[in-house]
């Protein structure tokens, strides 16, 4: 029994192909593929119940091709992660393993941070909204954030704000009180989020006017 398992787009793709004694192609009389979750505290594994039955995903006949059985996983419940997979299969009566592995990754040009700043003259005080989006929707649990401010000769006007809060939507609002900003005058501030998958950063823009 060969196996392959290969990640394309939205889906991961489970296949096997069936061969009797003499090398001919036969079809199994039932075929799975057990996903085993291999943990990244000490590396036991676990059945992943979020993928088929229990873990379990049920193995079909495709494009009715004899001894090839398949089936696919959606990933967009999924987190990135590594699988050892157990194939199983009885072929003639007989019960024949085999294994293979798979890791998703995230890619990190998928993952973006996006902020605005707004200085209020009346209050005299610097506002920042932070936050990070995946492939357009927003990031709900980023770890920690912060903002360095700069004038147009490119050196900081105060020192760098932090907070490791962020609200239930993953946004982080940073504000500094009588941060010192001149009237008509330009800025730009440099963003930095640490997520679990790595560090983003984006440059803004900021105008103060009278």
């Amino acid at each position: 029994m060969l196996t392959h398992v290969t990640l394309r787009g939205d889906f991961i793709n489970a296949a096997i192909a069936c061969t009797d004694a003499t090398g001919a192609a036969i079809d199994p009389s039932s075929a799975e593929a057990r996903f085993y979750l291999v943990s990244q505290i000490d590396g036991s594994l676990s059945l992943d119940v979020r993928i088929g039955t229990d873990g379990v995903l049920t193995l079909a006949k495709q494009a009715g091709q004899t001894g090839f059985w398949g089936g696919a996983v959606d990933i967009a419940t999924l987190d990135p992660a590594q699988y050892v997979i157990l194939f199983k299969a009885v072929i003639g009566g007989t019960t024949s393993i085999a294994v293979d592995f798979l890791e998703i990754e995230e890619d990190p040009h998928l993952i973006g941070c996006v902020a605005n700043a707004v200085y209020s003259n009346s209050a005299d005080a610097l506002t920042v909204n932070a936050w990070l989006v995946d492939q357009g929707r927003h990031v709900a649990d980023p770890i920690d954030c912060t903002f360095t401010l700069y004038d147009d000769a490119g050196s900081p006007v105060f020192s760098e704000l932090y907070s490791d809060s962020p609200d239930a939507n993953g946004v982080f609002r940073l504000t500094k009180s009588a941060p010192g900003l001149s009237h008509d005058k330009t800025y730009y501030g440099k963003v930095d989020i640490y997520a679990v998958s790595g560090l983003y950063s984006s440059l803004i823009g900021l105008v103060t006017v009278e």
